[in-house]
């Protein structure tokens, strides 16, 4: 008896493609969520009256392909993938370290938009290994996702949709998926490092992938990639693992999923979890002594606008404050202590407590690019302007927002999320940030429905912000020299 295609062995790796819809060997290796490639092939009926009621006949049009991938977004391994729909991926030194590089995706304006192979399996349906080829794709949007809840929701995920030119079974046999690439490297009996005269970044490599050669342990894998020419040598566990002997050698490389690093709604920077309105309030005259939530002003905090809620910056201020209350015109009680003697100006941004989030960005393409004499289309292109919307929910406490919303007040969402664990020999922490400097609201609804607490929705549109150079901008951090 036959056994049906199973989720649980279906995977996806890729690679940028040299030649739009060309086949080249992924070096990026993925675990999904969910997988869809449909093959889009509309049927042309015959019009032609022939004193009949049915069609005398269809024919086949042109052949194209639309799908979606949805993953689980993790601190580490994700940039192939997400670059995909910016075209534009930089990658820089963290100021005062050496080893902790920003990688920041942004909308590029590359006149060659990258299109990607892909190598998925299925379900594996003829019990075999074998992947399809999905071939010319060109990522059309990218859906990031969170929710404060205590189920799968818990994590951040990203559904990516593309349009390929085909896909490519090998005639229903499908193929021996792309595996292993060898490289000449020496390793060191007295530390973890794995060194070339070649260039790991341009060969594929990437985290975690599995290594086997006569001059490493059993079980290697590779750790963090420090540059071109060195990266480090784990085991399992992440633990270093040092080599066995000092002759150079062959090592086979083999593609293996990102280390399992997820990005959860709870593991923030406490200070960025919040969506800041965009205006800045300042006030002068601050004061206050430290290990005291108390602060004062030789102004008014009244004529200045400051309500509960507001998060506090300035000289003295103890991190992550927030206005508790306000006592009087001239003093307010904080909800951390302050961490010295508070003074000069003190900088106010008006937050919302977030209990969910999606940013949704659409490139819109041009995919029917069908000519005379070809089954499937030239390269999708785009016809519209990048469109990014953002769609936030909150525990509704006051209008303040809504005034805003009113006032056709510019905002700036920015959500930055941390893992807790400090990055080996360095003081940052993996991170993952999105953010967009310019938006407007264009919808906020806030109904009561239940017994409990009320939930507001805010929707906003994003433009280009001339300080990012484009409307949405993520950045992960991270240990790993760029793996292009």
């Amino acid at each position: 008896m036959s056994v049906p295609a199973q989720g649980r062995l279906a995977f996806v790796q890729m690679e940028k493609e040299t030649t739009f819809g060309t086949y080249i060997a992924p070096t990026k290796k993925f675990e999904i969520i969910s997988f869809s490639a449909k093959g889009i092939r509309p049927l042309i009926k015959d019009t032609s009256l022939y004193n009949g009621r049915s069609p005398r006949g269809y024919f086949a049009g042109g052949f194209r392909v639309e799908g979606k991938i949805t993953v689980r977004l993790n601190f580490e391994g994700m940039l192939k993938m997400m670059e995909g729909w910016a075209w534009g991926l930089s990658t820089a030194v963290v100021g005062g370290e050496t080893q902790v590089w920003d990688h920041t995706i942004k909308e590029g304006l590359s006149s060659v938009i990258p299109s990607y192979t892909m190598e998925v399996c299925e379900g594996d349906p003829y019990g075999n290994g074998k992947v399809a080829r999905v071939l010319g794709t060109v990522f059309e949007s990218c859906i990031v996702r969170w929710q404060a809840a205590q189920s799968g929701d818990v994590f951040l995920t990203a559904e990516l949709g593309f349009a390929a030119k085909d896909i490519d079974t090998n005639f229903g046999n499908g193929y021996t998926p792309a595996a292993t690439f060898t490289m000449t490297c020496t390793a060191s009996t007295s530390t973890p490092i794995l060194t070339t005269a070649a260039s790991f970044q341009t060969a594929g490599v990437a985290p975690n992938m599995l290594l086997s050669g006569t001059m490493l342990a059993a079980g290697a894998r590779v750790g963090r990639i420090l540059s071109a020419t060195s990266l480090t040598v784990v085991d399992a566990n992440g633990n270093d693992l040092n080599g066995t002997s000092a002759t150079p050698g062959t090592v086979t490389f083999t593609l293996n999923t990102p280390r399992v690093l997820p990005i959860l709604f709870h593991s923030n920077d406490s200070a960025n979890a919040v969506v800041d309105d965009g205006t800045d309030t300042i006030v002068g005259g601050g004061g206050g002594s430290g290990g005291s939530p108390n602060i004062t002003t030789t102004n008014s905090f009244v004529e200045a606008g400051i309500v509960p809620g507001m998060a506090i910056t300035g000289t003295g201020v103890g991190a992550g404050a927030v206005v508790q209350s306000i006592t009087n015109a001239t003093t307010l009680v904080a909800t951390v202590n302050n961490s010295g003697t508070v003074s000069g100006n003190l900088t106010f941004k008006q937050t919302v407590r977030v209990t969910g989030g999606e940013i949704t960005i659409n490139q819109p393409l041009d995919k029917e690019r069908f000519y005379t004499g070809a089954t499937t289309p030239d390269q999708a292109l785009p016809n519209d302007f990048l469109d990014v919307s953002w769609r936030i929910t909150q525990e509704f406490r006051d209008y303040g927002l809504y005034q805003l919303f009113r006032q056709f007040t510019p905002l700036s969402p920015r959500f930055v999320f941390e893992d807790p664990n400090v990055l080996i020999g360095a003081t940052s922490k993996r991170q993952f940030e999105i953010k967009s400097g310019t938006t407007y609201i264009d919808d906020y609804d806030k109904p009561v429905e239940n017994y409990g607490k009320v939930i507001g929705t805010v929707t906003q549109k994003a433009q280009l912000d001339t300080a990012d150079a484009a409307a949405v901008v993520m950045r992960f951090r991270s240990y790993d020299a760029w793996v292009n």
